[in-house]
């Protein structure tokens, strides 16, 4: 119940986040607005990073995943965890 609430939440975030971009997109002009449009991108990626993997059922798959991915090799996302 718990997870279930969680990836609800998630959805809530994605889609007020989804929100937001769609509203500051045409008003890219100002140069403030376009670093918080960029970073409401970044942060909508990684909720749905976050939401795919939760999402998976297979949870050894995950776990290989994680131990697959090489060390040097980073996403976006991953330098904006918070």
């Amino acid at each position: 119940m718990l997870i279930m609430r969680k990836n609800k939440e998630l959805d809530n975030s994605e889609s007020r986040l989804t929100y937001l971009i769609n509203q500051l997109s045409n008003k890219l002009d100002n140069e403030d607005l376009g670093r918080t449009y960029n970073r409401l991108l970044i942060e909508r990626a990684t909720i749905r990073k976050k939401l795919e993997m939760k999402k998976s059922n297979n949870v050894l798959i995950n776990f290989c995943e994680k131990l697959n991915r090489k060390k040097n090799k980073k996403l976006i996302c991953d330098y904006f965890k918070s």
